[in-house]
C-alpha cells in the first residue's frame, strides 16, 4: 500500500527567515515508500495564477516530469502545465488566463528516473477524483452612494506590471437598471465583449498580451446601432524592468542558473539557460523563448523547451514545443514539438498541428540462453546431451524503448453567424515502428469528429456539443492483416484492432474489404463513439449549467489520453448570488453509470452532490466558506459461489467471488479568512478545517474506510516590498482500516523576507514535520511457524523532518538580478515492524532504507531588456 501525505506549501515570508513549509494532512504507511506531498489549494481569485507545490518523499529516484492538470467544470479533458523540478521538490502554474468560473480541478502526476509514477491522489483515481479550487470573484457592491457603474480592475490611472489584464466593472442595478444585453467593452478601440462574462451585475474579461504603454478600456450600452458610453478611463503598462525603455522595442528577458544537489548521498550538479524575447515589426509581431539544460539525456524525453511564433493579421504560425487545444475528444494541450498554424477570420478558422508528441529512445535488451524442451520434455538433459540441439542465444528486452511518435491534427471551423461555429475535427497519431529496434507495442490512432459551438443573447446562453469516433490499434507491430493492407494508411487492422467487430474470427478470413469496413464501422458506432453536450444559461443572478456525456468503452485519444471512458450519464448544476453579489451558493449533481455498451457483467452507478457556499465580505470584515460533497459508487454485482477447483465434488469446500461494490466518500470544509491592518502591515489571517470520510458497505470489517480530519491556521504580513513573512501550523489525524491504522501528523513553518539595503533582500526559513502513528494488526498469525518470522504483526510510524533555508537577492540597477539559496534538509525515522516471532525491525536498519539528509544550492541571475 502506498502512502499519501497532503502538504501546505505556499511560500511567503516572515519578519527575519523565509521559509519554505511541507506540511502534509495525511500519511498511509511507512517512511520509506514513495509519496506526494502536497497541500490543497483551495481557493483562488479570478484572473490570478495558482500555484501548486509539491514535495516528493520517500524516493531514491529523481523526478524527471512533472505535470499539473488541470480543467474547468463541465470538461472532460485534462489540459496540463509541466512543473518546474528543483530536487524533491516541484511547482506549477495554472495560468491567470485559465483562472475563471466557479471553480477548478486539477491533479499532480510526476515521472521518476525508474520509470515509476506517482500522482496527487495517490493512484489512478487522481482523474476520477481531482482537487477543487473554488474560484473568488472580484468582490463588488461597497457602500450606499455608489456610482451605477463601480471601475473594480484596474484602476484609473494604475500601473499595471504583467502582460495580463483583468478588467472587472459591478453594476449597480438598484441605483440604475442597466440592460446587460447592451453592454460593450473596448479596449483601445478593439471591440471584445465576446469574451468577457457578463452577468447581471457585473463584466470580466482577461485580456493576454498586454504591451508597455497607454491604454484605454471603455463600456458602451449599445441599441438599435446607437451607442450610450457608461465609463472610460485609462491604464499604463510597464514594469520596474522596461520603464527606463521607450515602448515599442523589442523586450525580454535572460535567466540562467547553477545548483549543486546532494540528495539522498547522490552528488548531481546542473545548470539551465531560460529566455524569452518578443517585438513588433511594422504589422508583424514576434515572440520566441528557450529553456535549455545539462540535465538533457539521450534515454529520456526531451526536457529542453524551443518555441518560436508570428502573427500578421490573421495568422499565427508557432514552431517548436507547442500545447494546442482543438477539441476535447481529439488534441487537448498535448504537447508537441512541431508547427501549429492557425488562421481566424470573421468567416472561418483553420488549425493544423503537425509534430512529434515523444521522441525516439531505444530500449535495453540482454543476450539470454535459452533452452527449448526435447522430445522428452527434459530441458536439464538437453543442456548435458550436446547432441540436443535445444539450446540458443536470443537478445530479450529488459526495458522496452518509446517509439517515436507522430501526430497530424486539422480543425476547419465554419462561421455560420456571428454566434455559431460548427469545427470539424480530425487527428492520426501514429508511432514510428521502425524507430527503434528494441520497444514492445507501437500504436496507431485514428479521430474523426465535429463539434458545434452556438451563442445567444450575449453569451447568457452557450450550447456546446462534441461527437467523435476513435479508431486505435494497440500494436501495429504485426502490420495489417491481409485484407487490410489498403487501409493501413488510415489506420491498422489486426488482431490489436479496437474495437474489433463481435464475431473477430473474419479476421481470419478471406474478406473484401468493403465488408471489412463495413464491420468496422457497425462496431465503430456500437463500442468507440463519444459524443458531449451542455447547455448554459446565465439569468436572473443565476448560472445554470446542464450536461449529458456517453463515451464507448473502446474510445482512445492518444492526443487527449484524460478523457475518461465508458461513462455515461447527466450533471446538472446551479450557481446563484445573493446580497448584492456577496453571497454565492454552488449546487451540483452528477449522474453517471459505466458499461455503456452493455458488455460487462456489471454495471455501476456513480452520483457526485455538491454544495458549495462562500460569503465575501466588505473590506474589514472576514470571508467564509463551506464545502460539502458525497460521492457515492454502487453495482448490481452480486455474491457468487464457485465449485472449489481443487475438490469439484464437495459441498463444503466452494470458493465465493464478491463482485458488489457499494461505497461513498464524503468530504465537506470549512475556511475563515480576515485581513487587516496592524503595527504598519497589511496581514491576512486564515483557518480552514475538513474532513473527508470513506465507508464501505460491503466489507463487513469496513477495512475500506477511512477518516480523516485536518485543522490549519496561518497569518501572512507584508510591507511593501521591505518585509514578507507568514507562519503556519497544521494538525492532522488519519483512521483507516476500520481504524485499525492510525496516524497524527503536525506540521509549523515560518519563513519570510526582509529588506536589508535598498536592493538586497535576506530570505530564509525554517519547517519541521512530525508524523506519528502505527497499525495494531498487519496481518493475521499464520499457521505455519515458519511464517512468524516474515509475517508483520504490527507497525509504528515515527517520522520528523526538518528543513532550513537561507538566501539572498541583489538587483543592481534595473535590469539585473542575483539570487544565492540553499537548504539543508534533516531527516528522522524511528518507526519499525514487529513480527509474528516477536523481532522488533526498525526502518532505519531495514535494506534499501533512505536517508533524506539533502543538501541544496541555488545560484540564480536575470537579465532584463
Amino acid at each position: 500500500m502506498s502512502r499519501l501525505t497532503i502538504l501546505r506549501n505556499r511560500s511567503v515570508p516572515v519578519v527575519f527567515i523565509a521559509l519554505f513549509l511541507i506540511p502534509t494532512t495525511f500519511l498511509t504507511a511507512t517512511a520509506q515508500e514513495a509519496f506526494i506531498h502536497h497541500s490543497t489549494v483551495t481557493g483562488a481569485m479570478v484572473g490570478e495564477p495558482v500555484a501548486v507545490n509539491a514535495t516528493i518523499e520517500g524516493s531514491e529516484e529523481d523526478a524527471l516530469e512533472g505535470r499539473l492538470y488541470y480543467r474547468h467544470p463541465g470538461e472532460d479533458a485534462f489540459a496540463y502545465a509541466e512543473m518546474t523540478i528543483d530536487g524533491f521538490n516541484i511547482t506549477g502554474i495554472i495560468p491567470g488566463v485559465e483562472v475563471s468560473g466557479d471553480y477548478l480541478e486539477y491533479y499532480i502526476e510526476a515521472t521518476l528516473a525508474d520509470g515509476a509514477t506517482l500522482t496527487y491522489p495517490d493512484g489512478a483515481p487522481a482523474i476520477a477524483s481531482p482537487l477543487q479550487v473554488i474560484i473568488q470573484p472580484v468582490s463588488v457592491g461597497m457602500a450606499k452612494g455608489e456610482p451605477a457603474v463601480v471601475i473594480l480592475s484596474p484602476e484609473p490611472g494604475a500601473k499595471i506590471t504583467e502582460d495580463r489584464l483583468l478588467i472587472a466593472v459591478s453594476f449597480q442595478q438598484q441605483i440604475r437598471p442597466i440592460n446587460v444585453q447592451q453592454i460593450r467593452v473596448l479596449v483601445d478601440g478593439y471591440d471584445l465583449t465576446k469574451n468577457a462574462q457578463v452577468s447581471e451585475d457585473m463584466i470580466t474579461l482577461v485580456v493576454e498580451g498586454i504591451k508597455p504603454g497607454e491604454h484605454a478600456v471603455a463600456l458602451y450600452l449599445e441599441k438599435e446601432g446607437k451607442r450610450e458610453r457608461l465609463t472610460g478611463w485609462g491604464f499604463r503598462s510597464t514594469s520596474p524592468e522596461i520603464a527606463v525603455r521607450p515602448p515599442g522595442v523589442v523586450t525580454g528577458n535572460v535567466n540562467s542558473g547553477y545548483s549543486h544537489e546532494d540528495i539522498s548521498n547522490r552528488i548531481r550538479n546542473h545548470t539551465y539557460l531560460d529566455g524569452n524575447v518578443n517585438g513588433t515589426y511594422k504589422k508583424v509581431e514576434w515572440a520566441a523563448k528557450a529553456y535549455v539544460t545539462s540535465l538533457e539525456r539521450g534515454y529520456l524525453q526531451t526536457q529542453q523547451r524551443f518555441l518560436a511564433s508570428v502573427r500578421y493579421g490573421a495568422l499565427t504560425v508557432r514552431a517548436g514545443d507547442t500545447q494546442p487545444r482543438l477539441s476535447e475528444f481529439t488534441l487537448w494541450g498535448t504537447r508537441t514539438r512541431g508547427a501549429h498554424i492557425a488562421v481566424r477570420s470573421s468567416q472561418y478558422d483553420m488549425d493544423v498541428v503537425w509534430g512529434y508528441t515523444r521522441r525516439s529512445i531505444e530500449g535495453e535488451f540482454n543476450d539470454a540462453t535459452i533452452h527449448v524442451f526435447n522430445a522428452y520434455g527434459d530441458t536439464l538433459r538437453s543442456v548435458v546431451d550436446p547432441t540436443q540441439d535445444s539450446v540458443r542465444i536470443e537478445r530479450q528486452i529488459i526495458q522496452p524503448g518509446t517509439y517515436s511518435r507522430k501526430l497530424l491534427a486539422i480543425r476547419p471551423g465554419f462561421h455560420f453567424t456571428r454566434n455559431v461555429v460548427l469545427g470539424i475535427n480530425v487527428m492520426k497519431v501514429k508511432d514510428d515502428d521502425s524507430s527503434i529496434d528494441y520497444g514492445l507495442s507501437p500504436e496507431d490512432n485514428l479521430i474523426i469528429g465535429a463539434d458545434l459551438n452556438m451563442s445567444f443573447d450575449h453569451r447568457r446562453i452557450m450550447f456546446n456539443t462534441e461527437t467523435a469516433i476513435s479508431m486505435y490499434n494497440s500494436n501495429i507491430s504485426a502490420g495489417p492483416m491481409k485484407d487490410a493492407e489498403k487501409l493501413k494508411n488510415l489506420i491498422v487492422v489486426n488482431q490489436f484492432f479496437e474495437p474489433l467487430p463481435s464475431d473477430a474470427g473474419i479476421l481470419e478470413e478471406d474478406i473484401s474489404p468493403v465488408r471489412l469496413a463495413s464491420k468496422l464501422f457497425s462496431e465503430l458506432l456500437e463500442s468507440s463513439l463519444a459524443h458531449r453536450t451542455s447547455l448554459t444559461l446565465n439569468y436572473f443572478k443565476n448560472e445554470l449549467r446542464l450536461g449529458y456525456k456517453s463515451i464507448g468503452r473502446s474510445f482512445n485519444s492518444l492526443g487527449s489520453p484524460t478523457v475518461q471512458t465508458d461513462v455515461a450519464g447527466f450533471n446538472i448544476q446551479d450557481r446563484f448570488r445573493l446580497f448584492r453579489n456577496r453571497l454565492f451558493i454552488t449546487l451540483g449533481l452528477e449522474l453517471y453509470h459505466d458499461n455503456v455498451n452493455e458488455r460487462s457483467e456489471t454495471t455501476t452507478d456513480r452520483n457526485i452532490m455538491r454544495f458549495n457556499i462562500a460569503y465575501y465580505s466588505p473590506p474589514g470584515y472576514p470571508n467564509a466558506s463551506l464545502g460539502y460533497r458525497v460521492h457515492n459508487r454502487k453495482n448490481d454485482g452480486e455474491l457468487v459461489t464457485y465449485p472449489n477447483l481443487v475438490y469439484p465434488d464437495s459441498v463444503e469446500l466452494v470458493d465465493l467471488v464478491d463482485h458488489r461494490l457499494d461505497n461513498s466518500s464524503t468530504t465537506y470544509n470549512f475556511a475563515l479568512d480576515q485581513s487587516f491592518l496592524f503595527a504598519g502591515m497589511d496581514n491576512n489571517a486564515r483557518f480552514s478545517f475538513s474532513k473527508s470520510a470513506t465507508e464501505d458497505e460491503i466489507a463487513v470489517s469496513n477495512e475500506n474506510s477511512t477518516d480523516m480530519t485536518s485543522y490549519s491556521i496561518g497569518l501572512s504580513s507584508r510591507k511593501g516590498e521591505r518585509i514578507e513573512s507568514r507562519v503556519s501550523l497544521s494538525m492532522s489525524t488519519q483512521e483507516a482500516y476500520g481504524g485499525n491504522f492510525s496516524t497524527d501528523y503536525n506540521a509549523i513553518s515560518a519563513g519570510g523576507k526582509y529588506m536589508l539595503l535598498s536592493n538586497l533582500w535576506l530570505t530564509g526559513g525554517l519547517g519541521l514535520t512530525l508524523v506519528e502513528g502505527g497499525n495494531d494488526a498487519l496481518n493475521p498469525q499464520p499457521t505455519d511457524q515458519l511464517e512468524n518470522t516474515t509475517t508483520p504483526r504490527s507497525s509504528v510510524i515515527d517520522y520528523n523532518r526538518m528543513q532550513i533555508s537561507a538566501g539572498a537577492e541583489f538587483r543592481y540597477k534595473v535590469n539585473h538580478k542575483f539570487a544565492l539559496n540553499a537548504y539543508k534538509v534533516f531527516h528522522g525515522d524511528e518507526g519499525s515492524t514487529t513480527y509474528w516471532d516477536n523481532r522488533l525491525e526498525k526502518n532505519k536498519d531495514a535494506p534499501g532504507y533512505i536517508r533524506q539528509d539533502d543538501f541544496v544550492t541555488r545560484l540564480r541571475y536575470s537579465f532584463n531588456f
